[in-house]
């Protein structure tokens, strides 16, 4: 049987473990909106519209 500090320690690591991999997913992609470069014509329309 586990005793409480093994118990600890176990969801200590695995707290640590999920706050990782949170982080490293965070960390990923633009943090903004998107904006439009100047002199850009995209999106345009489509030609016979």
């Amino acid at each position: 049987m586990a005793t409480s500090a093994t118990r600890t320690i176990r969801f200590a690591v695995l707290a640590l473990l999920i706050l990782a991999m949170g982080s490293v997913v965070s960390a990923c992609g633009r943090k903004g909106a998107p904006e439009v470069p100047p002199g850009s014509t995209y999106p345009g329309s489509y030609p016979g519209n």
